[in-house]
């Protein structure tokens, strides 16, 4: 019985870790302050008793959900040379699980987003379609990969809109914040797995142009996202102003250092961590519009 605890106990930790947590945590909490502040005409907490908005938050956490375990499962030989102490699936949980797991929270996702509406059912079932094949094949692809999942991880905020009749332009504004610090991300990600993607015959662009010329494309993208902040947030209110001066662009800056001096895959894995915390910060702007 003992034994048989501790397996189980062992099985819950490593799902949980599979799933990454921590992002659908962040997820979680982009639905309710987007839904709360973009999406209600009048903020109200009130609004959280609305299922609607449950259904359509869970049915997109558990496709992100979806999207880790199905990437994980694609990127076993991969990880053991990127990461070799944090594998799981192969190790702890077996494929055939893993796939079991991929495709029973794929269908209840969609099962909730019926619940929603059939404009959300549609987005979500050709998300994780998407979020497949970009494991399958897109991954190993230069840029477009990269792309696809940015694209996703900005949708994930946009599709809160579909609640009200139209999304609105705040929230696409937002989306687009989403899109493009995912982007950055993804590269640095790409940079900081070189070493497995090019034993695995993987053509990235870090692996094509180098890393050099790569981290030119993310100082380009890191002075865009700057521009749209400037443009889209400095103007909505004061408060924004502060927040803007005292939290996201000092955080842009220690992007920019960051990436200018790193050199190793723990410092590129750091650059990763921070621009999470860019995002965090982003959706934490969201209540002084």
């Amino acid at each position: 019985m003992g034994k048989t605890k501790k397996h189980i106990g062992t099985f819950v930790i490593a799902a949980l870790r599979l799933v990454r947590i921590p992002n659908l945590i962040i997820l979680v909490l982009t639905s309710v302050v987007v839904y709360l502040f973009l999406v209600q005409p009048t903020f109200d907490w009130h609004a959280l008793l609305h299922m609607k908005m449950w259904y359509l938050t869970m049915s997109v956490v558990l496709t992100a959900a979806a999207g880790y375990v199905i990437n994980d499962y694609y990127d076993i030989k991969i990880d053991y040379v990127n990461k070799p102490k944090r594998v799981i699936v192969g190790r702890i949980i077996e494929r055939r699980t893993a796939i079991i797991l991929h495709t029973v929270l794929n269908v209840i996702a969609v099962v909730l987003a019926i619940m929603v509406s059939l404009k959300v059912c549609l987005a979500v079932f050709l998300s994780s379609v998407l979020l497949w094949y970009y494991a399958n094949t897109l991954k190993r692809k230069p840029l477009i990969g990269n792309i696809v999942v940015a694209f996703l991880a900005g949708f994930s905020v946009y599709i809160i809109g579909f609640l009200r009749e139209d999304e609105g332009i705040t929230i696409l504004l937002f989306s687009l914040f989403g899109f493009m610090i995912s982007l950055i991300r993804e590269l640095v990600k790409d940079i900081e797995d070189m070493k497995g993607d090019l034993a695995h015959g993987c053509k990235t662009l870090p692996i094509l142009i180098g890393v050099r010329k790569t981290k030119g494309v993310i100082f380009v993208l890191v002075a865009i996202l700057i521009g749209m902040i400037a443009t889209w947030f400095y103007p909505q209110s004061d408060r924004l102003v502060i927040y803007c001066g005292v939290v996201l662009f000092p955080l842009m800056v220690m992007l920019i250092v960051a990436l200018s001096v790193a050199d190793t895959s723990h410092q590129y894995r750091r650059i990763s961590k921070l621009c999470k915390w860019i995002m965090l910060a982003g959706v934490l702007s969201v209540p002084l519009f």
